[in-house]
């Protein structure tokens, strides 16, 4: 009997470290309850937190208005508002950060009134909403890999 529960408690070890937040995923605190979230080498995605519950989509069904930026950012540039963010397929998440030229869209987000703008499929259109929309400086553009320098890790 001994000998099975010291069984079950390694098993029980060996599966939690297979579970739940893995010791590579991060968080980045973004204006307003606003998050980057890195969930995996191909996914990380910007939403409204709440309780420890990140939502991107208004009520939380995809179906429903956009208040965040899905997956995989790649890039953001934000300020007190507005938090700016550019995207790629995330099958493409290797060929980007090896360098080659992969499809980029643009996000703008609206943290204060939860509205996404996008997504944009060329710098140009990007820039004339950013020109209409944002009126205070963003940061320069920072890279979601590697780990951006103020991510906190669970």
């Amino acid at each position: 009997m001994k000998k099975t529960g010291i069984i079950m408690l390694a098993l029980l070890c060996l599966l939690s470290g297979c579970v739940g937040v893995g010791s590579n995923d991060w968080r980045y605190e973004l204006p307003n309850q606003y998050e980057m979230w890195h969930i995996n080498a191909n996914h990380i995605e910007i939403g409204l937190v709440i309780t420890n519950t990140m939502t991107i989509y208004k009520d939380s069904n995809p179906q429903n208005e956009l208040i965040g930026i899905p997956a995989n950012v790649v890039e953001i540039a934000y300020n007190e508002q507005f938090v700016c963010a550019k995207t790629i397929e995330p099958e493409k998440t290797n060929a980007y950060n090896d360098g080659e030229e992969v499809m980029v869209s643009y996000y703008i987000l609206d943290t204060r009134s939860q509205k996404t703008y996008g997504p944009y499929v060329n710098e140009i259109d990007y820039d004339k909403m950013v020109s209409l929309l944002i009126d205070d400086d963003l940061i320069d553009w920072e890279r979601t890999i590697p780990v951006p320098e103020n991510a906190i890790f669970p």
